[in-house]
């Protein structure tokens, strides 16, 4: 059962989404994964992965969003 490149470039993208659509309040918080982690350690590097990830996904979707829009108005 081995992945292909193109199911791999599928996963990524989901995975990607999916940390870009977690809302802090009601996932992130309950899993103490919310604000900013002083300490070094792995859940300081996931805590700014994920907000990493999402400012720069939230960014590319905002930019994707208002291109659809103006390509829709004319």
């Amino acid at each position: 059962m081995a992945l292909g490149l193109g199911q791999l470039f599928y996963l990524t993208v989901l995975l990607l989404n999916s940390i870009a659509i977690l809302n802090p309040d009601r996932f992130l918080a309950r899993i103490g994964l919310i604000g900013s982690v002083e300490e070094e350690g792995v859940k300081a590097k996931v805590v700014q992965l994920v907000g990493a990830v999402r400012t720069l996904m939230r960014s590319k979707l905002l930019g994707n969003s208002l291109q659809q829009d103006r390509d829709t108005r004319y």
